[in-house]
């Protein structure tokens, strides 16, 4: 939020754009999906990865104060994260496309820069989960603007917002009493800033940098070992997959059902806390080593045998026939209800 006023304070203009699938928060004023009564006219949505996005940009650059990127992007581009509307599909597919984004953000960067538009890397939720310099590092782009958060705090709530001087100017020298009015509720809290010290200098450090190196070597080692085992476990025709992006990874189903979402209840008995539906994007900690990998590997076959047993997933054939049944299924009350609303 603050942000985003700066950009528009700063350069003049009004529009932002947000790429397809990107999460930004829940602010009103850039969420264009469901969920938000109030259309933000002031935010473009885009297609990530396309041609014709830079084309639109161009068009409408003078309108532009800002191109918004959510990392977390790389991982499903064009597709949203797990959600309230997106629960009863198994439509969700996830990979490390880092060379392909890696590109297509060296393109979206020298436009913006070309056109006079703020590059804002939105970092709330990858944070320092990429690499120690975050997203910059990792893709070896840097940022005209960058939002953090969450971890940066060093387990305490923060918001961080870094830009150069241009960007980050709150007073109009020509114009007295124009201000852009920022304020902030963890603004200089004496614990946050103690804790948040105490982590940048760690994360300076020798010592993160190897621990950096070896959660991701150990994630991918993990992903793949996990993959293997499920194969071997389910005959070659196993229920879910994994996926991982640095340290955060994610669950696909493969076999279809309405009732994928129990899975989180089988974890939990298992003693596995995931996210709100068990398959979103989870991330691991640095207190995660091969041991803790491994106990996770046991609870997700252990579950995911459970929930087969119980009948909660069909494999081959049925499994096929019952997929088409779902998307039509789903399709009917969808549009069922959008007649209703529509007539009533």
């Amino acid at each position: 939020m603050a942000g985003l006023r700066l950009c528009r304070f700063n350069t003049g203009r009004n529009l932002a754009v947000v790429f397809q699938g990107s999460y930004h928060g829940w602010w009103d004023g850039v969420q264009p999906l469901a969920g938000n009564e109030r259309p933000p006219f002031d935010i473009l949505t885009l297609q990530d990865m396309s041609p014709r996005s830079l084309q639109v940009i161009r068009l409408r650059h003078r309108e532009i104060a800002a191109v918004l990127v959510n990392p977390l992007q790389a991982f499903h581009p064009n597709a949203p994260p797990p959600s309230d509307l997106a629960l009863a599909t198994n439509n969700r597919h996830v990979s490390d496309s880092t060379t392909a984004y890696k590109n297509w953000l060296l393109k979206l960067r020298d436009t913006c820069h070309e056109l006079g538009i703020v590059f804002f890397f939105d970092e709330v939720f990858t944070g320092a989960r990429l690499a120690r310099g975050g997203a910059q590092e990792y893709f070896g782009i840097q940022a005209d603007m960058l939002a953090l958060g969450k971890t940066f705090g060093g387990g305490q709530p923060i918001g961080l917002l870094a830009g150069p001087r241009r960007l980050m100017n709150r007073m109009d020298p020509n114009a007295p009493v124009r201000v852009a009015y920022v304020v902030g509720t963890f603004s200089a809290a004496p614990l946050t800033l103690g804790a948040q010290n105490r982590f940048l200098k760690w994360l300076l450090s020798d010592e993160a940098k190897l621990a950096y190196e070896k959660l991701r070597r150990d994630v991918a080692q993990w992903r793949d070992d996990v993959n293997e085992r499920f194969r071997r476990e389910f005959d070659s025709e196993p229920p879910i997959q994994v996926q991982s992006y640095a340290s955060v990874w994610s669950i696909m189903y493969l076999i279809p059902s309405r009732y994928s979402f129990l899975l989180q209840y089988y974890l939990k008995d298992e003693g596995m806390n995931l996210s709100w539906v068990g398959t979103g994007r989870v991330c691991f900690s640095l207190d995660f080593g091969p041991k803790e990998l491994g106990e996770v590997t046991d609870k997700l076959v252990r579950a995911c045998k459970r929930m087969y047993d119980d009948g909660w997933w069909v494999r081959g054939e049925d499994a096929r026939k019952l997929g088409s049944e779902i998307k039509f299924s789903l399709g009917k009350e969808i549009l069922g209800a959008m007649l209703r609303r529509l007539f009533r």
